[in-house]
């Protein structure tokens, strides 16, 4: 389900952590009010990717320690093989805790420098996603939304500069919006105009701003460099019919 223009404007004008609060209330529907013990398959994953979270026991360790959702560690490692022995049956949030802690590992790699090691650790947390969002397709809907959701704020500010932006810079944006997934094809297809959407009402808040009028004059003066931008953002509208209706929205703010 695509998220109404209404709850598009909140999203823009929540604090990070506003939108992080109600992002981890999505979460914990089904992490904590809906926890369910993983399947053989899931489980048999989940082991593969802690065996192979070479150094990653302090990792996991910290975020067990800090997360709500999870008690006690569900395994231990064997003191003479380090082999892993199950304490209890581990659950969904257990899978997920996993997850993200390798994802944060891997991410901290990458901005190390670490290339490598950042890629064999994104290899094998894309493999332990795909086996949970397969078990949970709650979980994966629910990610993809959050994920389309981020994306959209970051749009909207994104469109807020944009018409100071090269055409190279504008052109990445956009292909970076067409290379959004969801969790359908149908989804996708709605995540994008989404996103999308976010960005021309960023666009037309630079247009409203104190630089706006500065900005239409450009235009007007036959700015080839604008007029590529907004008719990029904007491709079955006239310009002039788009700085019309910020012209509008500025008298009626």
């Amino acid at each position: 389900r695509g998220t109404s223009k209404k709850d598009l404007l909140k999203a823009y004008q929540q604090t990070d952590d506003e939108f992080r609060a109600i992002e981890n209330a999505a979460y914990n529907k089904i992490l904590k009010k809906n926890d369910v013990e993983l399947d053989d398959a899931t489980l048999d994953v989940l082991l593969q990717s802690i065996r192979r979270f070479e150094g990653g026991a302090e990792t996991i360790n910290k975020m067990i320690a800090g997360d709500e959702l999870v008690k006690k560690a569900f395994y231990k490692l064997d003191d003479e093989t380090g082999e892993i022995i199950l304490t209890r049956m581990p659950t969904l949030a257990d899978a997920e805790l996993i997850y993200r802690a390798i994802r944060n590992q891997r991410d901290k790699l990458f901005r190390r420098g670490e290339f490598d090691l950042s890629g064999v650790l994104s290899a094998n947390m894309h493999k332990l996603k795909t086996q949970i969002n397969k078990f949970s397709p709650k979980l994966k809907q629910t990610r993809a939304n959050a994920h389309t959701l981020r994306a959209s704020r970051e749009a909207f500010l994104q469109g807020r500069k944009l018409l100071n932006m090269g055409s190279e810079d504008v052109a990445s944006i956009l292909r970076n919006i067409e290379k959004h997934t969801s969790y359908s094809k149908a989804s996708t297809k709605k995540a994008q105009a989404q996103i999308m959407q976010s960005l021309r009402e960023g666009v037309l808040v630079q247009l409203k701003s104190k630089d706006g009028l500065a900005i239409m004059r450009n235009i007007h003066k036959d700015n080839k460099q604008l007029y590529s931008v907004i008719s990029k953002i904007f491709p079955d509208e006239a310009v002039d019919d788009i700085i019309t209706k910020a012209r509008i929205a500025t008298q009626a703010d």
